[in-house]
Parts: structure tokens; C-alpha cells; sequence
């Protein structure tokens, strides 16, 4: 099981994904669902170990510059 949160309203906008799973996963894209943009989404091929988590930062303020549209609803997040 994975839980994704997503704080559209704070500076950076974060996406916190958690991986409940006994076993790694590996985080091929992040993106918007809700009107992306034409370069989305993201890839960030990421893996994240079974109990871990990882938080995607976008928008003003972002360490790394995603560009993502939060605006009314979840990230898009696929997995390998």
C-alpha cells in the first residue's frame, strides 16, 4: 500500500509519497493530473525502500524545479 499526500497551498508545493509495502518500489514519474503541463510528468526514477518515504517538492520556492500544476487535485505518481 502507498499513501501520496499532497500540500497544494504550501510554498513549495510538496507531493509526500509513503511506501507501507514490505519491499522497495521504484517512483518512475510524478506529474499533475488535474490540466498538466505539456512537459509532464516528471521523470524522477526514484526507489524508495519498504517503510520509507520521499516528499517531491514543486513550484515557487522548490529545490528541484518540477513546474507541476497542483491546483485543485492529486499527483499523478507511477511505479514500477
Amino acid at each position: 500500500m502507498l499513501t501520496v499526500t499532497v500540500a497544494c497551498k504550501a510554498t513549495p508545493e510538496r507531493t509526500h509519497v509513503r511506501n507501507n509495502r514490505g519491499r522497495a518500489i521504484t517512483i518512475k514519474t510524478v506529474g499533475s493530473i488535474y490540466r498538466p503541463y505539456s512537459y509532464e510528468p516528471f521523470r524522477v526514477d526514484r526507489k524508495v525502500g519498504g517503510g520509507n518515504s520521499i516528499t517531491f517538492e514543486s513550484g515557487s520556492g522548490a529545490n528541484a524545479k518540477f513546474g507541476a500544476n497542483c491546483a485543485e487535485t492529486a499527483r499523478m505518481v507511477s511505479l514500477v
